[in-house]
């Protein structure tokens, strides 16, 4: 049964939810920088367009691995790791063990990139 906090809902972990959505490349390489620290959305550019990774958000949000938070006009997603590892002790672990070993993701977060239009206007004003 799902759970309502700082008005999100948190669905009950089911482990064919958490398996069909860490079966994604994509989904488990934001796992994975996720298990590094929490980040804002904007920080997951380089894996695809607005569109795609908003769909990949969601499935994570509702298998119940991920826990998205307002931060200003940001959204800050961060993983459900201890409520995940309590339900199934080492699975995402496992799972993201095979993803480091990989290699693709970057250790450094990326900056947020600033809009075609806004950065004329800032090289404009610069000079």
């Amino acid at each position: 049964m799902a759970c309502k906090t700082n008005n999100e809902i948190i669905p009950a972990l089911s482990l064919a939810a958490i398996l069909d959505a860490l079966s994604d490349d994509i989904r488990r390489q934001i796992v994975y920088r996720l298990f590094l620290e929490p980040r804002l959305c904007t920080s997951f550019g380089d894996l695809g367009s607005k569109t795609r990774l908003s769909y990949h958000y969601a499935q994570l949000r509702k298998a119940g691995i991920t826990s998205t938070q307002k931060q200003g006009s940001y959204l800050l997603i961060s993983l459900r790791l201890k409520e995940v590892e309590s339900a199934f002790p080492g699975l995402l672990k496992a799972v993201l063990k095979g993803t480091a070993e990989l290699d693709t993701v970057p250790k450094k977060p990326t900056k947020p990139r600033i809009p075609a239009r806004r950065q004329k206007v800032t090289e404009k004003k610069a000079r």
